[in-house]
């Protein structure tokens, strides 16, 4: 593994390397070569030697690569077959590689019991990667009649042994739950995530005992499948469901939409993603405060429950932690990346949510490497009392490095990405309508905004103008402004952007009001002096 992490290292961001590495490897070949960091036992998960820290870097270099390449285009498009192996190998080898008899090939039925370790094996990597909506398309559909029709069979669990390595997570925790690794993996991709709410599985369905509807892809995350579980019954990992939902609301959010507050204290009419964030929140705060309970797993025997049954099973299920998220002011509700949201309530559920991927053996940053984990873990009061700050301090630097390396894997401009956007960052949308010509200039100026915002420039702005910018840009260049277009500050004043004509250019008219209209309203609930920390369309 070593030869092997330096080899990704060196290779960061490449697509030629990533189409042919991926070519060169089978799901047998990536399940073995994580089997030789396991550990003999779950006591023991990882062999004695393995650095935790670039153990974790080489994870996400590995599924960096693999799930790169699955974004090629021509001839540097994987197979259909690499796809559906993968699936097979994660879910039934037997039908991939073929049954042994244990009777008379031993050495066959070692190498079977090995390929079953590789399925949880290979979730490591499903869950660490950017993969291409196709794939995660194919994926999406074959894990969801595998869960439905093998239930509470249908994921391994880990076993590990002197033969069989069962690689855990760097910090010892397996990942042997199938779904769970997909919710990561749509929580990385925003626009896969959206069809999954959306597409895949259309119209609502009642949530059993409620006058709730939902969407039926959330229905089966929240009240079907059964995640892993901790210390109380309490479900562990859960939370990615909700990053997932989250990541799906934000790419459904139009170029119009984003100039409006989304509605999170009325429930929607709409079908969709933020419909659905909108019934959860309404059923952890019936729990709260209709069953007269307290979210402390303790007194969930003292409440009174005021739900059927059915419902209060899944929701008590759901655990404290997305209870929390959902219900307590301290905690920022869906869409998480709101740019409105207080930076302690930020701070206070970003900590919470990665120690909950933590636990699942899920890597938020490699999931959400746009999150500034150092500034999460200083401005977190839950960070100060869980241990010293300089502790905390170390650990999110080492986090920071993997979303660093993280990103160099994905296949988008940084400014075209809306999975990168960090938290207090612009999540600007193209208007349907608009032809390629204008979406060039949107891109053009997105960039700029972009370049100023990683140079720190960039903050809330009350703006100060010496007069027209068409008048002073006619009157310093002695040229006329094109039809059907207006004179922009390129930076906007809103965001720090000078009034002067350096800062000015002609721009398309629609374009310039639509992402002038959009930036307006994602800082309306920002005070004046807040730094903004990225931006990007999409």
């Amino acid at each position: 593994m070593v030869a092997l992490d330096e080899r990704l290292a060196a290779n960061r961001g490449g697509t030629d390397f990533a189409y042919f590495f991926a070519s060169a490897v089978t799901p047998r070949d990536l399940g073995d070569a994580l089997a030789t960091v396991a550990g003999r036992s779950e006591d023991v998960p990882l062999k004695t030697g393995i650095d935790p820290h670039a153990y974790e870097l080489t994870l996400t270099d590995l599924a960096g690569t693999l799930a790169l390449a699955t974004h090629g285009a021509r001839d540097r498009t994987l197979p259909e077959t690499w796809t559906s192996d993968f699936v097979l190998a994660t879910t039934t080898p037997t039908e991939l590689y073929g049954a042994h008899d244990g009777f008379f090939d031993r050495d066959g039925k070692k190498r079977e019991r090995q390929d079953r370790a590789n399925r949880a094996n290979l979730l490591l990597l499903l869950s660490r990667g950017y993969w291409s909506p196709k794939f995660l398309q194919v994926v999406t559909k074959e894990y969801f009649d595998f869960d439905r029709k093998e239930g509470d069979d249908a994921w391994p669990v880990a076993d590990p042994d002197d033969d069989v390595g069962y690689a855990p997570a760097p910090n010892g925790a397996y990942l042997t739950d199938g779904v769970l690794a997909l919710t990561a993996a749509l929580t990385a991709n925003s626009v896969a995530s959206k069809w999954a709410f959306t597409e895949f599985q259309p119209g609502r369905v009642e949530i059993d005992g409620s006058d709730y509807e939902i969407g039926r892809f959330t229905h089966f995350l929240l009240f079907e499948h059964r995640f892993p579980e901790g210390s109380g019954d309490e479900s562990i990992g859960m939370t990615a469901a909700l990053t997932a939902l989250s990541s799906a609301i934000d790419s459904t959010i139009s170029s119009e939409a984003a100039t409006q507050p989304l509605p999170y204290d009325a429930a929607s009419k709409d079908f969709g993603p933020t419909h659905d964030s909108l019934i959860l929140l309404a059923l952890a705060r019936d729990m709260a405060q209709d069953s007269g309970c307290s979210l402390n797993p303790l007194h969930y025997g003292h409440c009174v429950i005021a739900a059927a049954k059915a419902v209060w099973g899944w929701v008590r299920h759901w655990g404290h932690l997305v209870l929390n998220i959902l219900t307590l002011a301290t905690f920022a509700p869906p869409p998480f990346s709101a740019i409105g949201v207080t930076a302690a309530a930020s701070n206070a559920t970003w900590y919470a949510i990665e120690g909950d991927y933590g636990m699942a053996g899920l890597s938020l940053a490699a999931a959400l490497p746009g999150l500034a984990f150092s500034k999460i873990a200083k401005g977190s009061a839950t960070a100060k009392g869980a241990a010293t700050a300089a502790k905390a301090g170390r650990a999110a630097a080492k986090t920071d490095e993997v979303a660093k390396a993280a990103r160099w894997w994905r296949p988008m401009k940084p400014w075209k990405d809306c999975d990168l956007v960090p938290q207090g960052g612009l999540r600007l949308k193209y208007h349907s309508g608009w032809t390629p010509a204008q979406r060039q200039a949107a891109d053009e100026k997105v960039k700029a905004i972009y370049e100023a915002a990683q140079r720190g420039e960039l903050r809330k702005t009350l703006p100060q103008r010496s007069g027209t910018a068409t008048s002073t840009y006619v009157k310093a260049t002695g040229r006329s402004v094109p039809a059907g277009q207006d004179v922009d500050h390129t930076i906007d004043l809103q965001l720090g952007g000078q009034d002067d004509i350096s800062n000015m250019k002609p721009l398309d008219l629609a374009v310039n009001r639509s992402l002038g209209i959009q930036i307006a309203a994602q800082l309306s609930s920002l005070e004046y002096g807040e730094p903004i920390l990225g931006v990007a369309i999409c």
